[in-house]
């Protein structure tokens, strides 16, 4: 059995109605005049109702993320607040100590709450800080399971930042779409990076590159990045055609920012070379890497390895377009 589950037996009970829960929650914030308590609250009900782990409060704590304002608070402050909250049933920890899960009912109250003050924007933003900064120690060798947490918790955060942007001030509604956009190319860049999650790097790159263009237009450098991405999962999925339109806007979009020459114009010609090859379109893939071999030449030398090995694509380009010719 799920641990996450099994403890949630560690609880004194749940809370049986909305006004339980209300003021349960209000004896809650009258026992923590800091306001650790309330913050933690207002965290867990915007992420995802699965899991939180304390670590990730924790780290919002000492970023000064989870009161806000830079106040910094220290884990032992953020783990009596957890175990409060534990006791009056608005938290539930598991056996590990680590999974922390609220119940449905006290997050919808605790939301319902910010969106009458006109909050949850901000407590939206507040745990977008935090899942950045979580997401950023992961590294560049993330394990599977916490890239896919974070996944589920950003997927979340964006449900419930949809329903606060509008609510926002502009200034804060801007900066809360740019944080949660930052998230979401953090976590399409950790999926792929684990190498066996095309799948989901599909299901989350599609609309998040849709979202890129529209926000920051189909030049930026995320925006190239996300598309990138996407070409490459497409790729390992064995859905190499849907690539291929993809690769011809980064490789545009390089060349005109960065020129011909430019490490990354090159390797995106090379991609979309072996693209057209492997869909059957080499007479497309000869003039692209005629371009590397001559850019290759320009700036490494005719006998360098990468010369070299893009001339002997080329041979081999040429020899599958003879033979794709029709005979006369």
């Amino acid at each position: 059995m799920d641990p996450t589950v099994t403890g949630q037996q560690q609880h004194r009970g749940e809370p049986r109605g909305v006004a339980e829960v209300v003021l349960s929650l209000e004896a809650a914030r009258a026992a923590d005049p800091i306001g650790v308590c309330a913050a933690l609250m207002e965290t867990m009900a915007v992420l995802s109702p699965a899991v939180v782990r304390r670590d990730l409060l924790q780290a919002a704590g000492q970023a000064g993320t989870l009161l806000g304002r830079g106040r910094r608070v220290d884990a032992a402050m953020v783990d009596q607040a957890v175990d409060r909250l534990n006791e009056r049933s608005l938290l539930c920890v598991g056996l590990d100590g680590q999974a922390i899960t609220v119940p449905g009912l006290a997050a919808e109250v605790v939301r319902d709450g910010l969106a009458r003050r006109g909050r949850l924007a901000a407590a939206c933003g507040a745990a977008a800080a935090a899942l950045e900064a979580s997401a950023g120690a992961l590294g560049t060798a993330p394990d599977q399971g916490a890239v896919r947490e974070l996944l589920g918790q950003v997927t979340a955060l964006l449900a419930t930042a949809g329903a606060a942007a509008p609510d926002a001030a502009p200034d804060a509604g801007e900066e809360l779409v740019g944080l949660v956009l930052r998230l979401r190319l953090l976590a399409a860049d950790h999926l792929a990076a684990l190498g066996d999650s095309a799948p989901l790097v599909i299901a989350a790159g599609e609309p998040l590159l849709a979202e890129l263009e529209r926000v920051l237009g189909p030049g930026h450098l995320d925006t190239q990045n996300a598309r990138n991405a996407l070409a490459a999962a497409y790729h390992t999925a064995g859905r190499i055609a849907e690539a291929i339109p993809l690769l011809q806007q980064s490789l545009a979009a390089q060349v005109e920012l960065l020129g011909p020459d430019f490490p990354g114009a090159l390797a995106l010609r090379n991609n979309l070379a072996s693209a057209y090859r492997a869909t059957g379109r080499p007479a497309e893939a000869i003039p692209l890497f005629e371009d590397n071999v001559a850019a290759c030449e320009r700036l490494l030398g005719a006998e360098h390895p990468k010369t070299v090995a893009s001339r002997h694509k080329l041979a081999l380009t040429r020899q599958e377009a003879e033979q794709a010719a029709p005979r006369r």
